[in-house]
């Protein structure tokens, strides 16, 4: 009884966490998560229970990727060999904290989202809009659903204050981030890791 006092006092209900995200894309332009891109992350987390929780989550940011071979050219279609895109995602998830103290936690969530992008090319080109640079008759929105399945630790000051720290997959459900599909060379559609670090602020 006195662990579960102590951890509701250290632990707020409620909190919200602002931070900063690391994030990559693997798909028709990258064969692996080698590049990275920074983003803008903010979460309102609920904390009423010790094992099962849940959250809002948005992210803001970019992504980009480049790949200069293995891309068919064709009299008729010139596909993009580069992307960067403009990405905002939000999404709920539910936290289970399988590893939970005083002070810290050890979580895994799985959520449900939507992310909006536009990838253009170099010269700041909307890709979506140039037909040529993919399959014939391909045709693709620019917003896609998303299961997001990440892991993480947190850990809090006595004042409810805290540190996050999470990483995990988008699982977006488009293989058009980069705008290529038919003339890529990968299977499967595309995918981004990231790599977040934020703040955690109690809500009275």
């Amino acid at each position: 009884m006195l662990a579960i006092s102590a951890n509701a006092q250290v632990q707020p209900q409620k909190m919200i966490t602002l931070g900063v995200v690391m994030q990559s894309y693997k798909g028709d332009l990258s064969e692996s998560y080698n590049g990275y891109s920074a983003a803008f992350q903010g979460s309102l987390l609920f904390n009423k229970k010790e094992k099962w929780n849940g959250g809002v989550n948005l992210t803001i940011g970019n992504i980009n990727g480049q790949q200069l071979s293995g891309i068919p050219v064709s009299a008729s279609q010139q596909p993009n060999t580069y992307f960067k895109t403009s990405v905002v995602s939000v999404h709920y998830d539910v936290r289970y904290n399988f590893l939970v103290r005083e002070h810290w936690k050890v979580y895994v969530s799985l959520g449900f989202g939507l992310m909006r992008f536009n990838p253009k090319d170099q010269d700041d080109n909307n890709l979506q809009d140039l037909i040529d640079t993919r399959g014939f008759n391909e045709s693709y929105g620019n917003i896609t659903a998303m299961i997001p399945f990440q892991a993480g630790f947190m850990y809090f000051l006595n004042n409810g204050y805290g540190l996050n720290f999470q990483t995990g997959f988008l699982n977006i459900f488009t293989d058009y981030i980069d705008n290529i599909s038919e003339l890529g060379n990968q299977s499967g559609g595309d995918n981004i890791l990231q790599f977040q670090f934020s703040f955690i602020a109690p809500i009275q």
